[in-house]
């Protein structure tokens, strides 16, 4: 037999000549083909129970009506062609009723209303000529349900709400027009839920376990369900937001047991949408005040197994009462009056201040105008020190003012107009680099700014008695090389300055060739950084001094430092004219001075 495809509902297997004209017929109806199932609180999904149980003796109870368009069609297997229904209209509903108890189970019942259904009497593409359908009974209850939950975990907790929810149907409705099974129905579920802020989701997996009835060639027998759901409330707990309002979506499945998905007709798949809206809680029904819901919604079958409609519109109302409070505990009675003796505050040092009070109970205050009342001895603070200097009033000291004597901004240290050195208490930082021709002591002219920066900070600071000018390299090449090279640019930069106005005596130049890198020298970029001029204040006029040449602390002395190479005959060259430049470099002890902090030249 070819698999139909999946919008058969009921296929007929035979359609069998009857012998006598006029004849009805009457097919087996001991089923119900209402599939829509009503969460039996307003914490479910449209027909998705939520997995938490309401508080103990809070209850919940519900009604919808509804219409259905053909639940229940005959097809053709031949063409499946749609022969059809054996339900074409039904309008009906359900009551629904659920009260938690003790925090932890819940209990609910419900109970199908079928207040119309209708379909029509011939079906001559189903039916021989001269036969009819029976009518179907139009009014009546269906079986009635009956449900238990147990919450065995909360969100809170773990996360998710977890819940097994056993529910018994009973064949109340009797068995006949579509209105019940002809047995009861056993249907334990497993149920989840999950919640935050405004979002709700849901899901219900069980089994509904029925005495196997036939139709046609439909098998009326034990299903695999599912139904699963989400809803958005608009407005928060709190009140804020939108109006009370929540949109919800579900989508109902079950499947035959024994062969799931095996047959179309067997299969029942319907989307459901709705929306919820909370009235006010002073409405009063029957003399009872509570809360009340009211809501609609529609489904689309998707799948049309026996039970699913073309399309189905619902609402409803439901109506809740919340456990009264407890009853307010009685007052304790009051404690007899206590009798209090009034004793003087202790104070054992008699400095005017209660020991309670007295940071120093035991030693009395001293009074002499400082923190009196902390009752210990103390004695008047010195005087905070001056502050510093600024004779140019710009707000930058004159120790870091390579202006002191023209006022301007910090961000120019000082002075009006921009500056290429920055003068810390150990060092004049230079913001560029100091540049000389490859493998000279030639510097080029690039750098006649910075270097002429230098000259005016240091002449604007005699307080400087004495600044080294250090020269570094990289490792390239030999270390002999480096460490000529390095005193030779180390020489040019203290011509160039004194060349340009500062006393010889306060300048002193001295090589470190590639003893003392600041960076990795196996990149460029590195080997970049190490190739610098520092300028190392060695005397400042104070009394002490922090540090030594290029960032070395006191007494971390190089083994190169002491090299005697200070008064090379090369050195002096280019200050033929000038006498007096080479006679600091080679009797001058601290030449060799390793001591000065390390300099990152820009």
């Amino acid at each position: 037999m070819p698999k139909l495809p999946a919008y058969v509902l009921l296929a007929l297997a035979v359609v069998s000549p009857v012998a006598a004209s006029a004849q009805q017929v009457t097919e087996p109806q001991g089923f119900p083909v209402e599939r829509l199932r009503l969460s039996t609180n307003r914490q479910g999904l449209i027909d998705v129970e939520d997995a938490s149980v309401a508080a103990h003796l809070t209850w919940d109870a519900g009604l919808w009506l509804g219409y259905s368009r053909n639940p229940l069609l005959v097809y053709r297997l031949e063409d499946n062609a749609r022969l059809g229904p054996l339900v074409e209209n039904r309008l009906g509903g359900e009551l629904v009723a659920s009260v938690g108890l003790y925090d932890r189970f819940e209990v609910g019942v419900d109970l199908p209303l079928i207040l119309y259904q209708g379909r029509p009497g011939d079906l001559p593409e189903a039916l021989q000529p001269g036969t009819s359908l029976t009518s179907l009974s139009t009014t009546g209850a269906g079986d009635l349900r009956l449900m238990g939950k147990w919450q065995v975990l909360r969100q809170k907790d773990s996360g998710i709400n977890v819940a097994i929810m056993p529910a018994l149907t009973l064949p109340s409705g009797g068995g006949h027009a579509y209105f019940g099974d002809t047995g009861p129905v056993f249907a334990p579920e497993v149920l989840l839920s999950w919640g935050r802020d405004r979002l709700r989701a849901g899901a219900n997996l069980g089994v509904a376990v029925r005495r196997q009835s036939q139709l046609l060639n439909e098998s009326i027998e034990s299903e695999l369900t599912g139904h699963f759901g989400a809803g958005y409330r608009l407005q928060a707990e709190d009140g804020t937001g939108g109006p009370p309002l929540e949109v919800d979506a579900s989508l109902s499945m079950s499947v035959a047991a024994s062969r799931p998905f095996q047959r179309s007709n067997e299969v029942h798949l319907e989307l459901r949408g709705m929306a919820a809206y909370d009235l006010p809680d002073s409405i009063q029904v029957f003399g009872v005040r509570g809360s009340t819901q009211v809501f609609g919604g529609m489904g689309l079958g998707v799948i049309r197994g026996w039970g699913t409609p073309d399309w189905r519109l619902f609402a409803g109302v439901r109506y809740g009462k919340a456990p009264p409070p407890p009853p307010a505990p009685l007052p304790s009675p009051l404690p007899a009056p206590l009798k209090v003796a009034v004793v003087e505050p202790a104070d054992r040092d008699h400095d005017g201040i209660i020991d309670s009070k007295d940071a120093c109970p035991d030693e009395p205050e001293t009074k002499n105008g400082y923190q009196d009342d902390d009752g210990c001895p103390d004695e008047v603070p010195p005087p905070p020190p001056p502050p510093d200097p600024d004779r140019d009033g710009d707000g930058v000291p004159d120790r870091i003012d390579n202006c002191p004597d023209e006022p301007g901004p910090a961000s120019n240290f000082g002075c009006v107009e921009k500056q290429l050195v920055q003068l810390t208490t150990k060092r004049l930082e230079i913001l560029e680099k100091v540049f000389f021709k490859v493998d000279q002591g030639t510097i080029e002219r690039r750098s006649y700014p910075v270097l002429l920066n230098v000259v005016k900070v240091i002449k604007a600071h005699p307080e400087l008695k004495k600044v080294l000018v250090e020269g570094h390299t990289d490792n390239k090449g030999n270390a002999d090389y480096n460490q000529k090279l390095s005193d030779k640019r180390a020489t040019s930069v203290r011509k160039f300055l004194v060349d340009h106005g500062v006393e010889p005596e306060r300048l002193q130049a001295q090589g470190f060739g590639q003893t003392r890198p600041l960076a990795d020298n196996a990149t460029p970029e590195g080997r970049e950084k190490n190739r610098r001029v520092v300028f190392t204040v060695l005397d400042d006029g104070s009394e002490s001094k922090q540090g030594g040449p290029d960032g070395e602390t006191p007494g971390a002395t190089p083994p190169e430092a002491p090299k005697p190479e200070a008064p090379k005959p090369e050195a002096p060259k280019p200050e033929a004219p000038k006498p007096e430049a080479p006679k600091p470099e080679a009797p001058k002890p601290e030449a060799p001075k390793p001591e000065a902090p390390k300099q990152v030249q820009p």
